[in-house]
């Protein structure tokens, strides 16, 4: 590796966060979805309290598929 910390590093976030440090969807990702929803209605960023599936539109695509 032309950076010698890379591998470390790599490691270190597999320890901290499971197999997979980014995981990618809706359901994936829906405490944090949620958490951000709510902060945003509570700072008044947002007008309403809305929910994940609100905010996309249905029958979109919500796993990666390689």
């Amino acid at each position: 590796y032309p950076l010698p910390f890379v591998p470390a590093y790599g490691r270190r976030m597999q320890a901290m966060f499971g197999d997979d440090p980014f995981p990618f969807g809706i359901e994936e990702n829906r405490p944090t979805w949620e958490q951000m929803l709510l902060y945003t209605y509570q700072q008044g960023i947002a007008h309403k309290h809305v929910a994940p599936e609100d905010i996309f539109p249905k029958g979109i695509m919500t796993h990666v598929v390689v």
